[in-house]
């Protein structure tokens, strides 16, 4: 994680900053598009798994958020309410987003930015004791997410 937040401060600061890049640098997306291309091993069967992966459907409904719009996180998932939702909501927008960014198929986009608009228009605030780390872990997903879709076309 230091070594991740040194380069990225180190990239701010040279001014050559660039999209995609928090997350995933397009050196690396074109690593992963160039192996699936050319079914590179281990990089094509893990592409093949995501395909098929539940949370790549492209008739994925978003579990999330709750209608009150409060995600409620307690310690060891007492509440859970909404929490576990939002994770796998969060994990079906960036795998999404990414089989989007690889093949190009803007039914994987659209759908990736319907799950993020859910949250976008839906979320109000988390609570309890473990909001702060499922609003951090959830956070990253949907940079990720909107990160790919952003900067992929």
């Amino acid at each position: 994680a230091r070594q991740f937040l040194v380069g990225l401060l180190a990239a701010f600061a040279s001014g050559a900053f660039v999209h995609p890049g928090v997350m995933l640098s397009q050196q690396r997306i074109d690593f992963i598009k160039g192996c699936v291309a050319k079914q590179t091993e281990p990089v094509f069967s893990a592409y093949r798994k995501a395909l098929v992966s539940p949370s790549s459907s492209l008739s994925y409904v978003p579990q999330g958020p709750p209608a009150s719009g409060i995600i409620n996180c307690g310690g060891y998932d007492h509440p859970n309410e909404g929490c576990s939702n939002e994770d796998l909501d969060g994990d079906a927008a960036v795998l999404q987003a990414m089989l989007y960014v690889i093949n190009g198929t803007r039914a994987y986009a659209a759908n990736a930015i319907k799950i993020m608009n859910s949250y976008a228009r839906g979320l109000k605030k988390y609570n309890n004791s473990n909001s702060p780390l499922q609003a951090a872990w959830s956070g990253d997903k949907w940079a990720r997410a909107a990160e790919l879709i952003k900067h992929s076309d």
